[in-house]
């Protein structure tokens, strides 16, 4: 039986969509920002992956938000069946990528449709990197990259490991696409499959498809959801150091988005020196 390559230290990437449009910018500033991401881990680089608008599939974009929109009525399996059709044929496409400081940039448009390549892009880098683990995580997350870390001293980067938050529909067994955990054996196996990658699908839902074919089960990690800035409160810091993932949204006040409140006091809780210093 050969021996497990455990380590010490592994290094992590952690990657977190988000775009130049609004709400997600604000989101951004206020959240992410301001908040997890200025406590990591030696070993550990944090980066965002946003879209550079693209003449690619313009005619697909257009037509795939109005699809998203349709979804929502009585048209909506229709709209979805089209999406799907759509979507097929760009299965094989690689757009271009340039990291830029800390931010991934994707020529492709904004859109659901294209979010897949969010995901595909932080898994080339991640290898391009040499990484041991990619986390892929979105704007209403809180991430404790420290407790991430301790858990992952205790997997073999070099194995498979697809592990996260549980998606909540029961027939959807896979990870949701608020906090994915893929090692560095997982991320060379979805590389070298990249031709069965479906789009008309969300990246995690196109994710786990692929994943059953090509038989990796998913673990399932801790993860904590916050409904409001009461409940932070209500919790003790032990409890919730436990906890790799805290979901934190979308939290709406009227029509704005107010994710960022919750992330805030979270990290008072959690890291109440840093934000003393």
């Amino acid at each position: 039986m050969e021996s497990l390559n455990l380590l010490e230290n592994p290094r992590i990437l952690i990657a977190y969509t988000t775009s130049n449009q609004e709400p997600f910018r604000s989101l951004e500033q206020r959240g992410a920002l301001a908040t997890w991401t200025k406590h990591f881990p030696a070993g550990c680089q944090i980066v965002s992956i946003q879209a550079q608008e693209s003449s690619n599939f313009s005619i697909l974009h257009s037509c795939s938000i109005a699809f998203e929109k349709l979804r929502w009525g009585k048209s909506g399996r229709f709209a979805t069946i089209l999406t799907r059709i759509l979507g097929k044929p760009i299965s094989l496409y690689r757009p271009k990528s340039e990291l830029v400081d800390s931010s991934l940039i994707l020529s492709i448009p904004e859109g659901l449709t294209f979010l897949g390549f969010k995901l595909l892009g932080s898994i080339d880098l991640m290898l391009q990197k040499d990484f041991d683990f990619l986390i892929y995580t979105n704007l209403s997350s809180y991430i404790n990259a420290f407790r991430i870390s301790e858990i992952l001293v205790s997997v073999d980067p070099d194995l498979d490991f697809y592990a996260g938050k549980k998606l909540p529909s029961e027939v959807n067994a896979g990870i949701s696409g608020s906090f994915i955990v893929l090692s560095r054996q997982t991320c060379k196996r979805v590389r070298d499959n990249y031709f069965r990658w479906n789009h008309a699908y969300l990246d995690d839902i196109a994710l786990m498809r692929l994943m059953k074919k090509i038989k990796v089960m998913p673990t399932f990690l801790q993860s904590l959801e916050i409904r409001s800035n009461v409940e932070v409160r209500s919790i003790q810091r032990e409890e919730l150091l436990k906890y790799p993932h805290l979901k934190c949204g979308p939290q709406l006040s009227g029509s704005q988005r107010i994710d960022f409140l919750a992330m805030e006091l979270l990290d008072e809780v959690l890291f109440p020196t840093s934000r003393n210093s």
